[in-house]
């Protein structure tokens, strides 16, 4: 399941572009990353890495967990998505560009911070982008960011409440 921070603007409020000092501290936090081309049709959505896999998502509740650290309420979201195996991919489609970098408290830990990156620079943006230690690389964009955990956990357990808590105070 995914953990969303409700109203938080990512463009805006997220330190993950004005923060070099934030970055540095995500640094020790790294564990790994994965690359690959999302694509946005009117056939659905479809991931292209070493196969081409359409996202099929099933929908389902959105649990509230209001003021769960300070101010900050989450989102979490039980929806699941299923990859269905496809041999063709359509020819009218939007692209992007995608490295997804995973981030916990030890290797092991049950519960990642993801963020997702275009990793097209998009100079539309009037935005300044820092150099990422962990990435190495200057002309990413971070587009969004969540927590992914498994279903059966729950997040009001004290070693996950701690490992969420020690990232979501790196953001307030």
């Amino acid at each position: 399941m995914k953990i969303f921070i409700k109203d938080y603007k990512f463009i805006k409020d997220c330190k993950f572009i004005k923060d070099y000092k934030f970055n540095k501290t995500l640094d020790k936090y790294y564990i790994n990353s994965e690359s690959y081309l999302e694509l946005y049709s009117k056939e659905g959505i479809f991931k292209v890495n070493n196969s081409f896999v359409k996202l099929n998502i099933i929908d389902k509740n959105v649990s509230i967990f209001e003021n769960y650290y300070k101010s900050l309420t989450l989102l979490v979201d039980h929806s699941t998505i299923c990859y269905e195996k496809v041999s063709q991919l359509p020819v009218d489609h939007i692209s992007l560009s995608i490295k997804k970098c995973y981030f916990g408290t030890n290797p092991k830990s049950k519960l990642k911070l993801v963020i997702e990156y275009n990793t097209k620079l998009n100079t539309e943006l009037n935005t300044e982008v820092n150099v990422f230690p962990f990435s190495q690389e200057c002309n990413m964009l971070p587009i969004n960011f969540y927590f992914e955990i498994l279903d059966e956990i729950d997040i009001n357990n004290d070693s996950i409440k701690q490992e969420l808590t020690a990232f979501l105070s790196l953001l307030n």
